[in-house]
């Protein structure tokens, strides 16, 4: 969910260098103005980037406000663990509009695992992986 707050960007974590203009509240607002956003796993408790949570009746009160669902298109640094119960579902074969696309970005998503693995392993180790994954098709 987003929505306008006046104390948005007040507790932001300032460890995080990605923003462009500067990591305190002047860049923040910058960047951002009074956009905030608030995320939920369990539509009770809604978590936000700093601050306290808000409670849903808290959300309930914020009359101008977006809620949207996000589906489970990300990467598992951020918030893939919260979707593994649907992307079972998904993978079970369960309707939905991007299976085939959410199917697709899991496997990838493996895959990189299996590569960062990779990195670890002599030369020698993964053309052996390899050669075997040729032999049994996989």
């Amino acid at each position: 969910m987003v929505f306008l707050s006046s104390d948005s960007g007040t507790s932001y974590p300032l460890k995080h260098p990605r923003l462009r203009y500067g990591n305190d509240l002047k860049g923040y607002r910058k960047q951002f103005g009074f956009l905030d956003y608030a995320y939920s796993n369990d539509n009770l408790v809604f978590s936000r980037d700093g601050t306290a949570p808000l409670s849903r009746k808290e959300i309930d009160g914020i009359a101008i406000r977006e809620e949207f669902i996000l589906y489970p298109y990300v990467h598992n640094e951020i918030y893939w663990s919260v979707h593994k119960e649907a992307l079972a579902k998904i993978q079970a074969g369960i309707e939905h509009p991007h299976a085939a696309k959410l199917k697709e970005f899991q496997a990838l998503e493996q895959a990189c695992i299996w590569l960062r693995e990779c990195r670890r392993m002599t030369l020698t180790t993964v053309w052996m992986l390899l050669r075997k994954m040729r032999q049994q098709k996989i």
